[in-house]
């Protein structure tokens, strides 16, 4: 019997997990396509490379024993199966899993000004080239960096508490009051913000309207007309899909992670349907040690969901971690 092909697009946590779960099987054959250029690494550890010791090579993913097309997807075809890529080439299969990740939102362009814009000052942390841009600043200045954080996220949340712990006075603006209420729920959100308003700078309930970036730092107007003077600024604004056409703003699945597309999955993406229970209650918070959270990770596709030909079985299994919201 000739085994069923399955595409993984994406060679990021999720479809490098799919990837070497699929290897050991005989009725499946397996194919990763990476983007051009892109090493594989667990982007969960950046902060590490960015704020700490930690070189890029050791939070590299190891590579699959599977054929891998180091390509960049265009778009899909889904009646006809097919994948198209930046080179012309095209590739068949009979399941597809979308597993390309995210892209950082940014800031509107008419947000910077000055002669000197573009000094790698202003940045997101979403990627090794973002933490070793973030890096390269923070060598060699001989105090405590000043960091500003946009934003009231997990991601924002959580980097202002580490960095904070590491010792650099940081500042953290949120256009919500109460930041992370939508993430986290009323009770932890309430906690989060009180205990941030007492360890950093807290700007809450303010929105960026100005960056004038230097080679020494940026300075930061609020819509109060209050600067903030920093080494660097860090956005946390989330993230957009970067799924290829027919799906750019998105790939709405169901509980199972099946696209709408017959033999599509995106395992990475949070069924819409489905609500997303960052924190599971007062009662299970309660038993965690103290300041910290317990978050479910994004869900994957298991051995028995992706042989997909015959029984689509995928499942939204919630794996746990630790934040180091503290």
């Amino acid at each position: 019997m000739t085994p069923q092909h399955v595409l993984i697009l994406g060679s990021g946590a999720a479809g490098g997990r799919a990837a070497r779960t699929l290897a050991s099987r005989d009725d499946v054959r397996v194919t990763l396509v990476t983007r051009t250029g892109e090493t594989p690494y667990t982007r969960m550890l950046i902060k590490g490379i960015a704020f700490g010791p930690t070189p890029p090579e050791m939070i590299k993913l190891p590579a699959p024993q599977i054929e891998v097309i180091a390509d960049t997807v265009l778009k899909v075809d889904t009646s006809a199966k097919q994948v198209q890529l930046t080179s012309g080439a095209q590739v068949s299969y009979d399941a597809l899993i979308v597993a390309t990740g995210s892209m950082p939102r940014s800031l509107p362009a008419d947000v910077f000004g000055g002669e000197d814009a573009g000094q790698g000052r202003v940045t997101a942390l979403h990627s090794v080239e973002d933490a070793l841009g973030i890096r390269k600043p923070l060598t060699g200045l001989g105090r405590p960096a000043r960091v500003a954080i946009y934003g009231g996220g997990i991601i924002a949340a959580e980097t202002a508490s580490s960095l904070q712990a590491d010792g650099r006075m940081v500042t953290l603006v949120s256009r919500s009051s109460v930041p992370g209420v939508g993430a986290f729920g009323a009770p932890v959100a309430e906690r989060l913000a009180a205990d941030h308003a007492a360890k950093v700078q807290a700007r809450f309930g303010r929105t960026l309207q100005h960056v004038d970036e230097t080679e020494s730092g940026v300075t930061i107007t609020l819509n109060d007309g209050n600067p903030v003077e920093a080494d660097f600024l860090l956005l946390a604004l989330g993230t957009t899909p970067a799924a290829p056409s027919p799906w750019t703003n998105g790939i709405d699945v169901d509980d199972h992670l099946r696209a709408a597309a017959e033999h599509v999955y995106a395992p990475e993406v949070w069924p819409r349907t489905t609500t997303r229970h960052w924190a599971p209650g007062a009662s299970t918070i309660g038993k965690t040690p103290p300041h910290r959270v317990r978050m479910p990770r994004r869900p994957h596709c298991t051995t028995s969901a992706l042989a997909t030909i015959r029984a689509p079985t995928c499942h939204a299994a919630l794996t746990w971690q630790w934040s180091t919201v503290r």
